[in-house]
């Protein structure tokens, strides 16, 4: 672009003057064309004289008639190729009309023709060749040709003064012969004065001839004689053989003019014949030199062009592959952890050392800076997300504190009022935790210590539903076989309490939250979160799929929306897909569905799930055992404070490891034994790492067993059951015995009929009171004290031990 301007400047003025110069060669051809006009008027105006002249002395001959009919023709015909102008192309239709008159005259032989009138027409006539001529040789603008122009018009005004001297001769005739009244001294004295006017006239065009031109000399010497002749008959008429005399003189003059105007005219013709060539040969030249110069000026400006493209295309496509590849995918590798000099920048191979090269080498600086930069970036962004998972580290380190010292005092609390704000605390202190956990997520933690023992799916709802505090809201349906292991499982349930916690706060405090399961055709698992709340528009929900979709960078705008930048990096860990949609589209208000997939790959196939069940100790058989009912939050009114409150936990009563019946007579045990030999595998109250004080309610899954037995132990007396137990009746005969099952069956199936102001059981004392031993009182064995402490101290050394078991790791 830059070299085609120029060439299409030189172009144009080449062109423009190749087309100046066809110009001016076309218009010297149309000149040619006129001037060779300029003889044949000149012998127009000689005819028309002479037939004038002698018409008046009534010796025109019918030869000097026909002269001047055929220059009449001559020049009709000439003049369709002069391209002559509108003005001289009139003209000369008027002098040959006129030179017609003359002609006719002469021709009908009128004798009665006064020269007044002969010397009108020769004026006539006269006039519009000199308009014609000088419109002929007027647009001459070349000098040359101008002076070769001017000679023939200055030739034929002296040619002119023969007419005048004609007429002398005639009127002189008539006073020989009497027939005019002339003076023939006044006559004389005009013929002399017009042989001066003639001999002036001559000298210029005269000069442009050679000295020894013959017409020229022979105009001389016929003035000379014409003027002798006249000298001699000053004081007389001049006879008539002197009459006659300087009529052959006129005549020689005239021929002398004709040859002269003649050779002027065809020099003239050939000037400009020749000027129009050489135009023409100048513009052809013109072309040829425009043409080379453009071919080469191409041709240099594609060698200019390809040694500055050739560079100027590796340095953009350098530049390109740096930007958009070699640039990210370096900052990638620094981001990762990788060593800002273990990076290698690539250079743009142009090693050239003008402003080409100079630009190639500011863009690789600017590379290595964009590189420095990037490591500088990573290096501080280590540094802070190590500073912040430390912090993080140590806060969740102080609330896993303050969550073992509300357990101790929930433990030791007896006072329901204390208890409730104890368990409220509980609540907060376990989102305070899971905020912890948040912040390490947040702080690229990868590195989280986990229990490995593959957990079913029943189990992970249920620990997602432990973390949240209206618990009692939430509705799990009947979970699938399978399980994950435990990375992805504590995973699973971080996300899923922050869906949930997230459809609990949208949604109305009378509604409920659904955790929904699904198989899919790829063998995976879809678990759902359906709430019927606040709804999203379509365009948010797409902009939060897309943010669900890429794991997104941790920015100043992730703390305002912390639990979808958790699920996102959770889920991108996991390779599981979450996606938000509308509950019910189309309508206000329709609430949103979270889905989760689980991939096939994660799931663990059944016999990896299963596990060695608890051993307890013998217990009365599952068909004997009551389960007091409990008052729950759906029978009680809402609370005006906000939503429903959490309820003390008590511990449910267990199911037996072996379903057979128990022996007649055989205690029933309430308490899991403390006895290593029969409790192996201890577990803390904590399972999961979730918030210990959640009962799990209104759970429809066929996954709380006896493989999951502190499940049942998380249940409160202010919930309902999770269990519909049936009892049969007992065999019909009757021992001690009966009043003590008697009266534990009274204690577990009646009601609460008392509550504290804020919906917690009043507790009555002896209410439910059941006989110790089966004899009369004083009479059955008492436990030793120091047994049961020890017993007591070796269960809550295996509490502790499965609390620290599945604690992460701070």
């Amino acid at each position: 672009m830059v070299l085609a301007v120029p060439l299409l400047v030189a172009v144009s003025l080449g062109g423009l003057r190749v087309q100046t110069a066809l110009r001016a060669s076309t218009a010297f051809s149309e000149m040619a064309a006129r001037v060779q006009l300029l003889p044949q008027l000149v012998a127009l105006d000689n005819a028309a004289a002479i037939v004038i002249g002698t018409l008046a002395q009534r010796t025109v001959t019918q030869d000097m008639i026909d002269e001047l009919d055929e220059m009449i023709v001559t020049i009709d015909a000439t003049r369709r190729s002069a391209l002559l102008g509108d003005h001289t192309a009139a003209a000369l239709d008027d002098a040959l009309a006129a030179s017609r008159s003359v002609s006719g005259q002469a021709k009908t032989g009128v004798r009665s023709v006064s020269t007044s009138v002969l010397t009108a027409q020769r004026d006539t006539v006269r006039t519009t060749l000199s308009t014609v001529v000088a419109g002929i040789v007027d647009p001459i603008t070349d000098q040359d040709v101008a002076t070769q122009a001017n000679q023939v018009a200055d030739m034929w005004a002296a040619q002119r003064t023969l007419s005048e001297q004609g007429m002398s001769v005639v009127e002189l005739t008539a006073v020989l012969h009497g027939e005019s009244t002339t003076a023939p001294e006044a006559e004389i004295w005009n013929f002399l004065a017009t042989l001066r006017t003639e001999s002036a006239l001559i000298d210029e065009p005269a000069r442009r001839y050679r000295t020894d031109d013959p017409n020229i000399a022979a105009i001389r010497t016929q003035i000379d004689t014409r003027t002798r002749l006249l000298r001699g008959s000053l004081n007389q008429i001049p006879d008539q053989a002197a009459l006659d005399e300087l009529k052959q003189s006129l005549f020689s003059s005239v021929a002398a003019y004709t040859g002269a105007v003649t050779a002027s005219s065809a020099e003239l013709r050939k000037a400009v014949e020749d000027k129009s060539g050489a135009l023409r040969t100048a513009a052809w030249r013109d072309t040829a030199v425009v043409a080379g110069l453009l071919f080469g000026g191409v041709v240099v400006a594609v060698v200019v062009a390809v040694s500055l493209l050739l560079p100027l295309r590796r340095l953009r496509t350098g530049a390109r592959q740096i930007a958009r590849h070699d640039l990210p995918a370096a900052i990638e590798r620094i981001k990762i952890g990788d060593d800002r000099d273990a990076v290698a920048s690539h250079r743009i191979d142009v090693h050239t050392e003008e402003e080409l090269g100079q630009l190639a080498r500011a863009v690789d600086d600017i590379h290595d800076q964009a590189l420095r930069l990037a490591g500088e970036q990573a290096h501080l962004r280590l540094q802070m997300h190590s500073m912040f998972e430390t912090l993080a580290r140590r806060n969740k380190s102080l609330v896993d504190l303050q969550l073992e010292l509300i357990e101790k005092l929930e433990l030791d609390e007896r006072d329901p009022t204390r208890l409730e704000h104890l368990f409220r605390l509980d609540h907060l202190a376990a989102r305070l935790r899971r905020n912890g956990e948040n912040l390490l997520i947040l702080a690229g933690d990868h590195d989280r210590r986990t229990r490995q023992a593959p957990i079913k799916f029943g189990d992970i709802a249920r620990a997602a539903i432990s973390e949240v505090e209206s618990y009692q809201r939430v509705h799990v349906t009947q979970a699938p076989a399978g399980a994950l292991t435990g990375s992805v499982a504590v995973d699973l349930v971080h996300m899923l309490a922050e869906l949930v916690d997230n459809a609990l706060r949208a949604s109305p405090p009378e509604s409920t939250v659904t955790i929904g399961f699904a198989r899919t055709i790829e063998g995976g698992t879809v678990i759902s979160v359906v709430d019927y709340g606040i709804g999203i528009s379509r365009d948010d929900l797409a902009a939060i799929n897309t943010r669900l979709a890429a794991r997104a960078e941790a920015t100043a705008d992730t703390t305002r929306h912390m639990g979808l930048f958790v699920v996102g990096q959770l889920a991108a860990r996991h390779r599981l897909t979450v996606q938000l949609t509308a509950t019910t589209p189309g309508t206000r208000n329709g609430g949103i569905t979270a889905t989760v997939t689980v991939p096939g790959q994660s799931l663990v196939t059944p016999a990896e799930t299963d596990r060695p069940e608890r051993q307890c100790p013998p217990t009365t058989p599952a068909s004997t055992l009551t389960l007091a009912p409990a008052r729950g939050p759906q029978h009680d009114p809402p609370s005006p404070a906000g939503p429903a409150r959490t309820k003390p936990a008590t511990p449910l009563l267990a199911e037996p490891a072996s379903p057979g019946p128990s022996e007649p007579g055989e205690a029933v045990s309430a308490k899991p034994s403390a006895d290593p030999d029969t409790n192996t595998d201890p577990r803390p109250r904590h399972l999961l790492t979730t918030a210990h004080t959640a009962p799990v309610t209104a759970v429809a899954s066929d996954d709380a067993d006896v493989s999951s037995p502190i499940f049942f132990g998380m249940a409160s007396d202010g919930l309902p059951d999770p269990e519909t137990h049936q009892f049969r009746p007992g065999p019909g005969w009757v021992s001690t015995a009966d009043a003590g099952e008697s009266a534990a069956r009274h204690a577990a199936h009646s009601s609460i009929e008392t509550v504290t102001e804020i919906d917690l059981p009043q507790r009555i004392p002896g209410d439910r009171l059941v006989p110790a031993g089966l004899g009369e009182p004083g009479t059955g064995w008492r436990r030793d004290p120091e047994a049961l402490r020890d017993t007591l101290n070796r269960h809550l050394s295996g509490v502790r031990d499965g609390r620290a078991t599945s604690r992460p790791n701070p």
